[in-house]
């Protein structure tokens, strides 16, 4: 059977892009498939977005699958380079014929024996096209051109770039329909023809357009619910209209719920003083003392890193804490990668959280300038040394980062930067770290994780949007 971790791996060494969703349904597709024939098609529909992503698989795959030869072994029993070409690579080997039923039929995802891999690769979201194409199958062309409007919507809201996106899409679409409707093991189960659908999907397209250009619809009026996007990876999401809309919303529902829970605790009695008060009474409870609400808002340092890998779930949490500021009394950003720059005057002559993001980057730019690994230590070094008067109990940290301190040096075994956030973390109130990479990654290569969470940090995984927004709520 394949090594599924080896074949991803491979494949995103090649370019290929594979979300954590396209990963699951990999997973999933290797426990239900009955043969090695679906296992392969299978998995090549779901991971290849292109004729050429496709032959790049198909090469990964027989490279894979070669037999494993003594003399293609090293002394430490490694593969060696040679030892990814096949038993009949004397140059008598043969591509199987595009006539053979057990193969591809010119460039059919599926052969006869992959029809049932075909059920399950349509069952899966993996690809925006694949939802548009279930809806056409089953007859509901309005459905599946409300869906392919719905991802034009979320890169644009211009009329002419809509235009141009449905052309894309729609050869997307006549691409996945034309591997279906050649393939004669699954053409029983497709009535019709390409062209057919097709036109069935521009009719009630133009519909839907000619409905948008007369009355746009209003993202006030129908909101992307948060409740849809919070499971996916953070790293899938568009900025878009809607998604800032979003946001800004869920921003203010979280600032509504800090308030109430500061506000909890005038509700809860104060038994010391209800005693004191009711002593006047001859001991008789006449009179409820409650506890007040606590009136501090707390301050926050945020320390965001910038960097590539990272960048995306920074603009959602900046967004989300930009509409819920107003609960906290001071809020103090920090960008950082290799080093550390205070761009706190950038956010607040912003006028919106965007303005803000762009001016601080640029400042990081001419600033920093070039391209900088992670170094964590000089990073906390320098904010430890700018912000030395300002470290009090009344103050949160709230680091959003990967912890992959690269450059870092260490010391006895531990990284260097462990130890200075050990020495921020008795000064302050709490430091929370919001990291965006999945927890199964943490602890290896240059992860700190366990290192801090050994000197008191508390380290979440916010990975999607929902445990981003679990994460903002223990923030007080």
């Amino acid at each position: 059977m394949i090594n599924l971790a080896d074949l991803l791996s491979r494949l995103k060494k090649l370019g290929f892009k594979i979300s954590i969703s396209e990963t699951l349904d990999a997973n999933r597709l290797l426990l239900e498939a009955e043969s090695q024939l679906e296992v392969r098609f299978g998995l090549r529909m779901i991971l290849s977005k292109s004729k050429q992503e496709q032959d790049l698989f198909d090469l990964v795959w027989e490279n894979l699958m070669a037999p494993i030869k003594p003399e293609n072994l090293d002394d430490s029993g490694e593969l060696t380079d040679n030892s990814n070409q096949s038993d009949k690579g004397n140059g008598d080997e043969r591509p199987p014929s595009k006539n053979s039923q057990e193969t591809e039929m010119q460039g059919a995802a599926f052969g006869r024996d992959g029809s049932n891999a075909l059920a399950i690769a349509l069952s899966r979201s993996a690809s925006d096209y694949k939802g548009i194409v279930r809806q056409l199958l089953g007859g509901n062309d309005r459905n599946a051109a409300a869906i392919m409007l719905r991802y034009m919507l979320v890169n644009s809201m211009n009329v002419i770039e809509l235009m141009n996106k449905s052309t894309e899409i729609r050869k997307g679409v006549e691409g996945l329909l034309e591997q279906l409707t050649n393939d004669l093991s699954v053409r029983e189960f497709i009535p019709g023809d390409t062209e057919y659908y097709l036109e069935q999907l521009d009719a009630s397209l133009k519909l839907i357009l000619k409905e948008h250009l007369t009355n746009p619809p209003n993202i006030h009026r129908y909101p992307l619910k948060v409740e849809d996007i919070k499971d996916l990876p953070l790293v899938t999401l568009k900025s878009s209209a809607e998604l800032q809309h979003a946001l800004r919303i869920l921003g203010k529902k979280l600032a509504t719920k800090q308030r109430r829970k500061r506000r909890s605790g005038a509700r809860k009695i104060n038994l010391r003083q209800t005693i004191r008060k009711n002593i006047q009474h001859g001991g008789v409870l006449l009179e409820l003392k409650r506890h007040q609400p606590r009136l501090t808002r707390s301050k926050l340092i945020l320390m965001t890193d910038v960097s590539p890998s990272t960048i995306q779930a920074t603009r959602m949490f900046l967004s989300i804490i930009w509409n819920a500021k107003e609960v906290f009394g001071d809020i103090q950003y920090y960008e950082f990668i290799g080093s550390c720059i205070n761009v706190t005057n950038e956010f607040r002559r912003a006028k919106s959280v965007n303005d803000g993001m762009e001016d601080s980057l640029a400042r990081w730019k001419r600033e920093i300038g070039g391209k900088e690994n992670s170094d964590y230590y000089s990073a906390f070094r320098i904010l430890e040394r700018e912000t030395r008067t300002k470290l009090t109990k009344q103050v949160s940290l709230v680091i959003l980062g990967d912890m992959r301190d690269w450059l870092g040096p260490w010391k006895d075994g531990k990284p260097m930067s462990s130890r200075i956030l050990g020495e921020i973390r008795k000064k302050v109130n709490r430091i929370i770290v919001l990291n965006p990479e999945p927890k199964r990654m943490w602890n290896t290569g240059d992860s700190i994780c366990r290192y801090c969470e050994d000197q008191g940090l508390e380290v979440y995984e916010t990975t999607n949007l929902g445990q981003l927004i679990e994460c903002l709520l223990q923030i007080n």
